[in-house]
């Protein structure tokens, strides 16, 4: 069969015929010429012929997604081998598993991961057929799968239409079990404080079974109690009225003994309830007196302990957090990296409050906090007080070996670390490294840094991974050793070791007491996690707490060479002066307020700090040393102050006398806290499926100010560092409101604020809280069904069936060999008039002789 792109040119053909005719001189009726002249008039009509296609290849795409995978996995060899079993001779097989991930494996069933199973991307896998098949050959897709996905193909229907590959399918299913589920969770996503709220769900099973069912508003049980399916549903509603302000997260949750799923038992959603400025104090003191010097505060204030450091998402409810005398190690990176960006990019305020676990004895030198504090905290020497006698033993068992990638170990990220710790060092401390597996290897003997300090950091950063576990009695040991040769008023080991293989406790209880009788202190930086899936971390915190120094658990190999850094910043005790100090104003008081205080004449103890360029303080140590006793900045959307002496505890209470100390935080707390309402702009948000749907209301006043300037929205995700800025789309003008539509993906929790001008309007977070792999959109099947139809596929109940072949053919463009054509016709033509011409002039010559 022809085709003929251009057909107009044949009426070229027709107008050279009349040429030929009427002027017999050019010799168009020459079959040369005819032939060249044939040949381009189907150049230049387009000429294509239809041709055979070329091999059949038969793509299986496995559907190993969590809600089938069990079905699919333990039939994969029987299925292959009744596909493989009728496989044409010269046809192709092409596997692919499917689920969060895209794996295009061979003929043996190959480990599908665990957590690659949390969602079918069904859309994916046929974008890779698209992406790996040869246009110029047959192809066939048959779907394996229970007919669900989590994300929609139709859209990829077109272009199969149009290379001609039909989608089969053949349904999978699991067991037929009714399932019981949580289908909704309804409620508004913000409200006033004590407002009345009505929280409804709904709960799909089988029919006359009976579940257990709980509300929950954070930890809290709202309401519980027993229910029974009828006619496939049930409707669950319960009132509340939230007594302040903040975040909460609400939950429901159902349980049944004979519910064969249990990843669609739960659903819940943020709600933000709307109140004045709350700020959150963290402490490590009980009855903290902080607290009752805040009682002039104009904002609620909520106290938290170490041991219940609220979820990131909580901070959305806030305006302050306060950190007094908490150590980095307790609040932990993440949710120090989560600080920083609600101060920097959410607009919040942070104050740090001095004591023996705050700033730099606290382990906040080089971690996140660092750089948001108006204070540096190295230790300079000028300032160093107490030499200090440092023993470092590093684990350098076999799982040290393994690569954390570009070309580093976990052993050289340790090796760093140790190295930054001596780096920091003064030129009159002492320190001594070991390296241990079932022995301990002296890489530096006991040495004062002063000129050696190179070659120390050489040696530290040659250690090389070993073999077998860590022996951590005789690393202590023999640190232990070590360190009794010096006369240094503090003396200190920290311990690098892996949480799941550090073995050889020995009589370690004993050991570390007979070291803390000897004014040594024991700190242990552990790879690893603080759970019982690491073996020996409930032994390393053991270690930390008898040897009364700190423990870093860290999953990270990266943030090694920090942790190690701060440690060592935390181990020298001279950064906490114990002493009386004159206090000295400065003219800075009156950028936070507008009248003056009466400062005291002195305070006792503050942490050694220094202000950073850029910074401002309202007072100084009256002392050699003059260090920052209260300074502040803006950085970023937020603002940040450092109050470098303590109110808690015995190391403040000379300073809770000062009869203004309510009045000097209380100020400090109200200009960190800022602006926080804007007239005329408003903020709603809501979850739109697994959109989040941001609108932005203001009145006239304020169309014009957003045109000139358009507000920004920036959202993140929990856990995460990285901060995202999005589009508003603009709504009708006369309706004065924009939107932004945002997509949560299943589980994880996204927060973010709106900046209009200079203030920050902070949004309620939102969770899509039930995995997207459970939750079943019944439209699935139907689609895939579809998808099939439109593409003249067929649901596959006899898998032998998958090789049926393909009636289809491909053009073929005949320009190149045409063309080809058109010369060797030219060539001979001319070859041709060549002849003629010499025959010519041959005949001419013989009648002139």
């Amino acid at each position: 069969m022809m085709r003929f792109d251009y057909p107009e040119w044949f009426l070229f053909t027709a107008v050279v015929a009349v040429l030929g005719w009427r002027f017999p001189s050019l010799r168009l009726r020459r079959p040369s010429r005819l032939v060249l002249l044939l040949l381009l008039t189907l150049i230049w009509t387009g000429l294509s012929l239809r041709m055979p296609s070329g091999a059949l290849h038969l793509w299986v795409l496995m559907d190993k997604s969590d809600s089938i995978r069990d079905v699919t996995a333990r039939n994969d060899d029987e299925w292959l081998d009744i596909i493989e079993g009728a496989q044409p001779r010269d046809a192709h097989l092409h596997i692919i598993d499917y689920g969060q991930r895209i794996i295009e494996r061979g003929l043996e069933p190959a480990i599908f991961p665990e957590e690659a199973g949390s969602e079918t991307r069904l859309r994916a896998a046929l974008q890779q057929v698209l992406f790996r098949s040869n246009p110029d050959d047959a192809h066939r897709v048959l779907i394996i799968s229970d007919g669900y996905a989590t994300d929609n193909p139709s859209d990829l229907i077109q272009p199969f239409v149009e290379r001609g590959i039909p989608v089969d399918f053949r349904f999978a299913r699991a067991a037929t079990v009714d399932d019981l589920a949580v289908v909704s969770l309804d409620g508004p996503q913000s409200l006033q404080s004590r407002e009345a709220v009505i929280i409804s769900g709904s709960v799909n099973g089988p029919e006359g079974s009976m579940f257990d069912y709980e509300f929950r508003r954070d930890d809290t049980v709202i309401a519980a109690g027993s229910e029974v399916i009828r006619d496939g549903r049930v409707s669950l509603r319960v009132a509340d009225r939230p007594s302040q302000g903040g975040v909460f997260r609400y939950q429901l949750r159902v349980n049944s003994p004979d519910d064969p799923t249990l990843g669609n038992n739960e659903r819940s959603f943020w709600m933000r309830v709307d109140s004045p400025p709350r700020v959150l104090l963290l402490t490590s003191f009980e009855n903290d007196p902080v607290a009752i010097l805040l009682e002039g505060l104009d904002f609620p204030v909520d106290v938290a302990s170490p041991q219940s450091v609220p979820e990131p998402a909580k901070l959305a409810g806030y305006r302050l957090v306060i950190l007094n005398n908490i150590g980095a190690s307790t609040l932990g990176e993440s949710f120090m990296n989560e600080l920083n960006a609600w101060v920097q990019k959410q607009g919040g305020g942070l104050l740090m409050i001095g004591g023996r676990r705050s700033f730099g004895t606290g382990g906040y030198f080089e971690s996140p906090l660092d750089e948001v504090l108006p204070v540096s905290m190295e230790t300079r020497e000028d300032h160093k007080r107490l030499a200090v006698a440092m023993s470092i033993v590093l684990d350098r068992s076999g799982s040290m070996g393994a690569s954390v990638g570009n070309g580093m170990s976990k052993m050289d990220l340790a090796n760093s670390g140790s190295a930054a710790a001596v780096d920091l060092l003064s030129d009159y401390d002492a320190i001594s490294i070991f390296a241990v597996d079932s022995t301990p290897d002296m890489v530096v003997p006991l040495t004062q840094v002063g000129r050696h300090r190179s070659e120390i950091i050489q040696r530290a950063a040659s250690v090389a991974a070993g073999g077998g576990g860590i022996f951590v009695y005789e690393g202590l040991a023999a640190a232990w050793q070590s360190l009794q040769k010096s006369t240094a008023g503090q003396r200190h080991v920290i311990l690098f070791s892996d949480a799941a293989d550090s073995e050889q406790p020995g009589d370690y209880k004993n050991l570390i007491s007979e070291m803390r009788a000897g004014k040594t202190t024991i700190s242990v930086i552990a790879l690893g996690r603080d759970t019982d899936a690491d073996a020996d971390a409930a032994f390393l915190k053991d270690i930390a707490i008898r040897g009364e120094g700190r423990i870093f658990f860290s999953e990270q190999p990266s943030s090694l060479p920090a942790i190690f850094s701060q440690e060592t910043v935390a181990v020298a005790r001279s950064a906490f002066v114990e002493e009386y100090t004159p206090l000295v104003a400065s003219a800075g008081w009156f950028e936070l307020a507008q009248s003056d205080i009466q400062w005291p004449e002195l305070i006792y103890g503050y942490n050694l700090s220094y202000v950073r360029d850029g910074a401002s303080s309202a007072a100084r140590s009256g002392d050699e040393s003059d260090v920052p006793l209260l300074a502040f900045w803006n950085i970023g959307s937020g603002r940040s102050a450092a109050l470098t002496f303590s109110f808690s505890g015995e190391d403040g209470a000379f300073n809770r006398q000062w009869p203004q100390a309510g009045e000097m935080l209380v100020t400090t707390a109200r200009w960190l806290i800022g602006q926080s309402r804007l007239d005329g702009v408003l903020l709603r948000s809501r979850l739109d499926g697994n959109d989040w749907l941001i609108d932005l209301h203001y009145d006239v006043e304020w169309a014009r100010r957003i045109d000139q300037q358009p507000p920004v929205i920036q959202t993140k995700e929990a856990g995460e560092v990285l901060i995202q800025e999005h589009t508003w789309t603009r709504l009708e003008r006369g309706r004065m409101r924009m939107r932004v539509r945002i997509p949560v993906e299943a589980g994880k929790t996204l927060s973010g604020v709106v900046a209009v001008e200079d203030t920050i309007l902070p949004l309620s977070p939102v969770t899509a809280s039930m995995d997207a792999e459970w939750a079943r959109d019944s439209r699935g099947p139907k689609r895939l069904a579809q998808l099939s139809d439109q593409t003249e596929g067929h649901e596959r109940l006899r898998l032998d069936e998958a090789w049926q072949p393909i009636q289809r053919s491909q053009w073929m463009e005949l320009d190149t060999p045409l063309m080809i054509a058109a010369l060797v016709v030219f060539l001979l033509d001319a070859l041709l008039t060549r002849i003629g011409s010499i025959r010519a002039l041959r005949a001419e010559y013989g009648r002139s002789a």
